[in-house]
């Protein structure tokens, strides 16, 4: 049985896998160390608004 954390979006019961949260974490590490701050305008028109 795999471990969950709460407040997924999208998953099912609102609750992540715990490599599902560990993916997620390490998103927000690279975009603080590639994007933020330096083509941060270009990937939200790329890829949309991480904010919404």
């Amino acid at each position: 049985m795999a471990h969950c954390c709460r407040n997924a979006p999208g998953a099912g019961g609102g609750h992540r896998t715990l490599i599902g949260h560990f993916r997620h974490e390490i998103g927000h590490y690279y975009w603080d160390l590639l994007v933020m701050d330096r083509c941060e305008d270009s990937c939200i028109a790329t890829f949309g608004n991480h904010n919404n």
